[in-house]
């Protein structure tokens, strides 16, 4: 996940604080929707009235609704923040509205091209961005914004969901890996980033190949992730900021210990090759979503919070708890796939649920307490 600082906040940030407000907490209710689809899908049974109520299109879109509707949202909405203009608010619109589009009104079709939308004007915020200066990091994150869009395009034409799987995964893992090089300047230089280009292009080179042929291009982008992954535990920041007190240690924990679970999902797909479901392909995708991507939103999220809303979070070792619980249930997930356990695999679900939900409620608690103290020590 990116990172804005309080410094790119400008007027037209200003102008759009309610439209930012409104589609991150429509965001945060289509993420919510999306897991409640994905456990029905792997047979929780949902107490009461949300079980009876569920809608069926939250099981068959449980994919895009979390890809494309919540963090599709929340990066556009990051990178417009970044770029300071009114258009660039369209990809965050149109990816929240795709997700409206598809949980109220049941239109797939309709979603996938607000989705389409979304990312071709994220690639267009990039493309802006380039234009003001060109970085090989803004270059990485743009690329995953084509992965994404690629992904969109696809779904929208009918392609099987498994085939565009790769497209969305590459999408968030490109995007929070380019955000990554960006911050390794303060650490190693230009001179390591050419085995990151070399994983980068292997991943790349597996996205084009899938489309012709599907093994392969998965067992590519497998490599590819490897590749970034161990350039990511060598060389990114996390290592020197573990030894920090407070929230830097906290992130550098939740950063680290998902770069282990993109290597999992990495040597998966090496072994593995084009699988298209089942429980490898359960175990595969969710070790990059629930283990790597999750843990990267636990790590960014008391920086991106602020950043978008103005809402100060105050730190506190309580964050611990659910980043434990989330790779707890990763764990369980992806050993109950491997392993045939399906008691363990559903254990794993759940629990990577209720990880999401205990994040947010500790996170909710941690902005209530810095107002708190804010408005204490006002009256001071």
């Amino acid at each position: 996940m990116t990172r804005p600082s309080q410094s790119v906040l400008g007027p037209v940030t200003r102008a759009f604080r309610g439209v930012i407000v409104v589609a991150l907490m429509g965001a945060a209710m289509l993420m919510v929707a999306a897991i409640l689809g994905g456990l029905a899908r792997m047979g929780v049974v949902l107490p009461g009235s949300v079980g009876r109520a569920l809608p069926e299109v939250l099981v068959h879109h449980h994919g895009p609704l979390m890809v494309s509707a919540f963090f599709g949202t929340v990066i556009s909405m990051e990178r417009a923040v970044a770029v300071r203009t009114a258009w660039s608010y369209v990809a965050p619109v149109a990816a929240v509205s795709g997700g409206v589009a598809l949980v109220a009104l049941s239109d797939a079709g309709l979603a996938a091209v607000l989705f389409s939308l979304a990312a071709a004007a994220l690639v267009g915020v990039f493309a802006v961005l380039l234009s003001r200066r060109f970085e090989s990091f803004t270059l990485a994150m743009a690329l995953g914004a084509v992965a994404w869009a690629a992904g969109n395009v696809a779904w929208m034409s009918g392609v099987p969901v498994s085939e565009v799987v790769p497209f969305w995964a590459s999408f968030l893992v490109l995007t929070i890996v380019g955000e990554r090089l960006e911050l390794s300047r303060f650490r190693g230089g230009e001179r390591s980033h050419a085995p990151f280009w070399a994983g980068f292009g292997v991943a790349v080179a597996g996205l084009v190949a899938s489309l012709v042929v599907f093994d392969v291009g998965m067992r590519l982008l497998g490599g590819g992730f490897i590749m970034l992954a161990a350039w990511l535990v060598r060389h990114d920041i996390a290592r020197s900021t573990i030894r920090l007190p407070g929230a830097p240690r906290f992130m550098a924990s939740a950063l680290l210990a998902g770069y282990f679970w993109l290597t999992l999902a990495g040597v998966l797909a090496v072994i593995h090759g084009g699988v298209r479901f089942g429980l490898v392909y359960d175990a595969l995708w969710h070790a990059i979503f629930m283990g790597f991507v999750f843990s990267m939103v636990f790590a960014h999220a008391q920086v991106i919070l602020p950043a978008l809303s103005g809402l100060k979070v105050r730190h506190g070792a309580r964050f611990y708890v659910p980043l434990l619980a989330l790779h707890l249930a990763t764990l369980l997930r992806v050993v109950g796939d491997l392993g045939g356990f399906e008691n363990l695999r559903r254990a794993g679900g759940i629990g990577g649920a209720a990880a999401v939900g205990l994040f947010m409620l500790v996170l909710a608690s941690s902005v209530r307490r810095s107002r708190r103290r804010a408005n204490a020590s006002q009256k001071r």
